[in-house]
């Protein structure tokens, strides 16, 4: 018992910062980079479904009486599309935060950076 209480007073000391820092479990890495790209990605991934839904919308405006009603139409490759430049946006993101502490505005930000990716990529170009 003895020994088990010097090897875990071992432990503690030698990595004091993670046993004794105020830092939550959510503020150190990865955790807080895995958190806020999915975020993002949740916010990229909203967008299709709003694109989806603004499409579906624009094509009940032009019905006539009696047609069917169109379906929400979501192909695959629109999901995986703005991920292929998530990198991109993620640094951007990553960038923005760093020094910022894990808040709810801060995850909203994250959702945001992921929603408007195209801006943010936009706006990555324009500073190259």
């Amino acid at each position: 018992m003895v020994l088990l209480a010097i090897l875990f007073f071992a432990i503690a000391i030698v990595s004091a910062d993670r046993f004794l820092s105020g830092d939550s479990w959510f503020e150190r890495s990865p955790v807080r980079e895995m958190i806020l790209f999915a975020l993002m990605g949740l916010g990229m991934i909203a967008r299709m479904i709003s694109l989806a839904i603004e499409e579906r919308s624009a094509k009940r405006a032009k019905l006539e009486a009696g047609e069917a009603t169109p379906d929400l139409r979501i192909d695959g490759w629109d999901i995986l599309y703005p991920f292929l430049s998530s990198s991109i946006c993620f640094g951007a993101l990553t960038e923005t935060v760093s020094s910022m502490v894990m808040s709810l505005p801060v995850l909203l930000l994250a959702f945001q950076n992921g929603f408007f990716w195209q801006t943010v990529l936009g706006g990555v170009r324009a500073r190259q």
